[in-house]
């Protein structure tokens, strides 16, 4: 039963974050069949220590078409670290497509990625728990390559906690 206040915690932070970032991009959509990019990914990210805290990487982010290339929303990433290591992300995330405007025809498209919220870390320190929250921002480079309706991709991301993030990422458009 002690979890319950904490679930309910992160189930608040996580509701809030996802009003305050989607909000603006509600009303920035333009075309109702292709207003919304829903992505799902997985990867790496490493925390800066000596050494590198390695993370596996599960995520999930809806972003708003603002303009034909560029996009924003809010982004959930769920990271497992060493032993009980276990850190989120909730991020406001924007994406720029670096090809012309015809872009989401085409069949590979880069782009840049910038993002900034914050990250809540829980991890075992003695015979308790470590909890901390503190700001997060990263930018970086992807591309999609469209597989008919559904996109595959590579992203790379470099920033502050973590400092390190490479992932694959699947979405549709």
């Amino acid at each position: 039963m002690r979890h319950v206040p904490r679930i309910a915690t992160l189930a608040a932070h996580v509701l809030v974050a996802a009003a305050v970032l989607g909000a603006p991009v509600q009303s920035g959509a333009q075309t109702p069949e292709k207003s919304v990019i829903v992505e799902g990914s997985a990867g790496y990210a490493g925390f800066i220590d000596s050494p590198m805290i390695d993370h596996f990487t599960i995520g999930g982010s809806a972003r708003g078409l603002i303009k034909p290339r560029i996009s924003a929303g809010p982004e959930i990433i769920y990271m497992r670290g060493p032993g009980a290591d276990r850190d989120w992300a909730f991020l406001g995330t924007a994406t720029f497509d670096l090809t012309g405007p015809s872009s989401s025809t085409r069949r590979f498209v880069p782009y840049a990625v910038a993002s900034g919220g914050f990250t809540r870390q829980t991890t075992p320190v003695g015979a308790g728990t470590f909890t901390s929250s503190e700001g997060a921002v990263s930018g970086g480079i992807g591309a999609r390559i469209h597989l008919g309706r559904f996109y595959l991709g590579p992203e790379f991301r470099i920033g502050w906690e973590p400092l390190l993030q490479a992932r694959m990422v699947i979405g549709i458009r």
